[in-house]
């Protein structure tokens, strides 16, 4: 293979990734957007967060098949996606469920924050560096997230902004522990595997928490 080949295939593979992202945020960009509209027909947070996890798991677990990706974990691996599952957890319970409280614009800007986290924690890993050009970028960036939201302080509520506080924070340790996975047995597993857990988790919660009585049952929505 000569070295133009070589080239020709990392920009592809850049373009790729990048696309990725691309299509990445749109998604996460419209996730707020569709809880709202289940909220408003009806389904409460417990079968949001829960119907969330298990989709994920059954989509990853299809592409993995099809893609006849490996499904073998190392004990390591295994050890950072259960962790990693009760991040997702706290996650989803922050995100979503402070989508009940205060307006879609409010959420989505704390949330996302988590850059700035992940820059105050990664350099003390020796992974990478933060530097004013960067911090720069992220501000530039949610300058213009805000402006382009249009952010509404006429309904904020305690419990939403501090649920939008431990989305923010659950899901930077999210990233930093799926990263570690990540290096062991590849993206897609390891996501695959962190959603297996949290999909455990809120279905243990989902079946025996309404038994209490301290919350409802997972209502779904009406249409």
């Amino acid at each position: 293979m000569t070295q133009y080949e070589v080239d020709q295939i990392s920009n592809s593979q850049q373009y790729f990734g990048v696309a990725m992202v691309l299509l990445g945020a749109i998604v996460i960009g419209l996730m707020p957007i569709a809880t709202k509209i289940a909220y408003q027909e009806g389904a409460n947070p417990l079968a949001v967060m829960t119907s969330r996890c298990i989709i994920g798991m059954l989509g990853i677990g299809v592409y993995m098949t099809l893609s006849r990706r490996s499904f073998r974990v190392t004990k390591t691996a295994l050890g950072f996606s259960i962790v990693s599952g009760v991040a997702q957890v706290f996650n989803s319970v922050g995100l979503l469920g402070a989508l009940a409280y205060i307006d879609v614009s409010i959420a989505a800007l704390i949330f996302s924050c988590f850059p700035f986290l992940i820059l105050i924690v990664e350099p003390y890993t020796g992974r990478s560096k933060m530097t004013l050009f960067v911090i720069g970028c992220i501000t530039l960036a949610l300058t213009g997230l805000a402006l382009a939201l249009g952010l509404s302080f006429e309904n904020l509520n305690s419990t939403g902004l501090l649920l939008a506080v431990l989305a923010l924070i659950s899901v930077t340790f999210m990233i930093l522990i799926v990263t570690k996975s990540t290096r062991q047995i590849g993206t897609i597993p390891a996501n695959s595997y962190m959603t297996v857990w949290a999909t455990l988790y809120f279905l243990i919660y989902a079946i025996l928490d309404p038994l209490t009585g301290l919350v409802d049952a997972a209502i779904f929505p009406q249409t």
